[in-house]
């Protein structure tokens, strides 16, 4: 399955992310968020369904109300992965993060040289990074 779109958090942010999700669906950005997607595919075999989900996206979303999610395992894992694919030149596409309390600033430095979005005015121009040109 392809994706515009592929959201990196941590599960204590699902609530938040779910709400970002939901927005890119609801402009026709189809997005992978694990807490939506998994459920769909109903696949037991997380790791492969990820790697999987990030070989076939476009996009990627970081997502985080605290710093230090960034940097968890499974997050970290993904945005890194993303990256590399990116300057390797198999991802073209762009790397945003959306912050939640939390300041850009405080984020891994890796993160940095990318966009970053607050999340209470995210929807302002999120669409413009994330429309693919497919």
């Amino acid at each position: 399955m392809q994706y515009d779109v592929f959201i990196s958090c941590k599960s204590e942010d699902y609530k938040h992310a779910e709400e970002i999700y939901e927005f890119l669906e609801a402009n026709g950005i189809h997005t992978f968020l694990a807490s939506k997607e998994l459920r769909k595919l109903g696949d037991s075999e997380y790791r492969k369904a990820i790697s999987k989900a990030l070989k076939s996206t476009y996009h990627m979303i970081v997502f985080a109300s605290q710093a230090e999610y960034i940097d968890t395992a499974w997050v970290h894992y993904e945005w890194d992965w993303f990256i590399n694919a990116k300057l390797k030149g198999f991802k073209p596409g762009q790397i945003v993060t959306i912050l939640k309390d939390v300041n850009v600033n405080d984020v891994n430095s890796d993160l940095w040289k990318y966009e970053s979005f607050v999340f209470s005015n995210y929807k302002d121009n999120l669409i413009s990074y994330v429309e693919t040109t497919a």
